[in-house]
């Protein structure tokens, strides 16, 4: 099955800022896999502490792309270890955060090993995201997941730095 398949979802769209909130959410996942087919562009991101609370443990999200082209920017130039988006997961790409970089376009800020990285500009109305299995994962669900667990990792802190278990 090809999760990606723009033809079988039909009517699942976010504006820019929604999606650069989304992409936001995946801080810390880590980028499995980056392939590229007949329906456009596909990331795979392993972030559990979303996939948990939303009671799909050890999934991955997919972050699928039927625009033109994903644009890699690596902040390092040609110093960068990555030149191509498929090996970006060779070397330890790892979400930092995601922001607006113009209009209807938004930026995956990616951290590699060695502390060299890039940003990943994505045409924003060609995104969605989805489980491996297809199923679309809305925005709220992502935004709700992410609220639960960075509260609960804020108090858990604020507990330990008092004293508190």
């Amino acid at each position: 099955m090809n999760v990606c398949d723009t033809g079988r979802f039909t009517g699942v769209s976010m504006g820019a800022v929604e999606v650069a909130d989304v992409l936001g959410c995946l801080h810390d996942g880590s980028l499995e896999t980056v392939t590229f087919g007949e329906d456009g562009w596909r990331l795979v991101i392993s972030i559990d502490y979303l996939a948990q609370p939303l009671g799909r443990p050890g999934e991955c999200v997919v972050i699928c792309h039927s625009g033109p082209d994903i644009e890699w920017r690596p902040w390092d130039g040609e110093g960068c270890p990555v030149q191509r988006l498929v090996d970006l997961p060779l070397h330890g790409a790892e979400v930092m955060r995601a922001q607006l970089c113009s209009e209807g376009a938004v930026a995956l800020l990616v951290m590699l090993d060695g502390g060299s990285g890039g940003e990943l500009v994505l045409e924003a109305d060609s995104v969605s995201v989805r489980w491996a299995d297809g199923t679309v994962l809305s925005a709220s669900d992502v935004l709700m997941a992410s609220e639960t667990y960075w509260s609960g990792f804020e108090a858990k802190r604020s507990n330990e730095s008092r004293g508190e278990d």
